[in-house]
């Protein structure tokens, strides 16, 4: 598992509206609310995820992103190391 993601993984388990998170992008403090994640797998706050967007040209940047984070969590659950 990615430094980032486990980290984020433990905040995101304690559903405490008070957590941080770290942007896997830019390793910036950010909140559940200014982030996209699956289940905090593959966090990245909103501005780099409109970065992500806007330099790539696509829509469903969610999607993508959150298929990266469910795939990660697949691994880790499956026991590949990354």
């Amino acid at each position: 598992m990615l430094p980032y993601d486990k980290y984020n993984v433990n905040e995101f388990k304690l559903e405490n509206p008070q957590s941080k998170y770290i942007c896997s992008m830019c390793g910036e403090m950010t909140t559940l609310h200014d982030s996209i994640s699956y289940a905090g797998y593959n966090l990245v706050c909103n501005k780099c995820r409109y970065k992500i967007k806007r330099v790539l040209g696509i829509d469903n940047e969610i999607l993508l992103i959150q298929n990266v984070g469910k795939a990660r969590e697949l691994k880790e659950e499956s026991g590949d190391k990354e």
